[in-house]
């Protein structure tokens, strides 16, 4: 049995003082099964959005606001840059969208988008002109990688709503009803 992994190393300006950093992402396949998996090691260091145990999406929400990394007063200083090479102002904006890369990429280009200045939105305050910005700075972007490398292909475009804590540990919508 052979166990097969690709390494790749990825790299991104580092928040604060927007150092060069390249991680690693190993691209592993299952030889029992064949699927495929990547791993990236640095992404066990990462800071936490929310609680495990909270149930209340509203304690979540207030429970980060201060320090969340994606709202206005703190992207700028927490969230990484893009390599000149890729993104020479080191990231993309667009309307109140913004994207910049993962700061523990699974991918050799792994950017991530905000779609609003605001710390938290229901699904019902999202506007069409908030979804175009965000998939017109994506586009931008994929063009951008598309450039510094030909063979870049199949781009994913993936949202997520609510912290990832809150999604796991829930697996019901939220209701409003009483």
């Amino acid at each position: 049995m052979e166990f097969r992994k690709q390494i790749s190393t990825v790299e991104l300006l580092t928040p604060h003082r927007f150092e060069r950093e390249t991680q690693i992402v190993e691209y592993r396949e299952d030889p029992l099964t064949g699927s495929h998996s990547r791993i990236n090691v640095a992404r066990a260091g990462r800071r936490r959005q929310g609680q495990r145990g909270e149930s209340d999406l509203s304690e979540v929400v207030a429970s980060t606001k201060g320090d969340c990394f994606f709202c206005p007063q703190n992207i700028e200083q927490q969230t990484p840059k893009f390599p000149p090479q890729i993104c020479p102002r080191g990231r993309i904006e667009r309307g109140e969208c913004l994207i910049f890369p993962n700061l523990f990429p699974f991918a050799d280009y792994h950017g991530v988008g905000t779609l609003s200045r605001k710390h938290s939105l229901d699904l019902d305050e999202f506007t069409p002109e908030m979804l175009l910005d965000n998939l017109m700075a994506s586009r931008e972007y994929i063009a951008a990688v598309h450039r510094v490398d030909e063979g870049a292909k199949y781009p994913m475009w993936i949202w997520n709503h609510l912290p990832p804590q809150w999604r796991e540990h829930n697996s019901s919508p939220r209701s409003n009803t009483g």
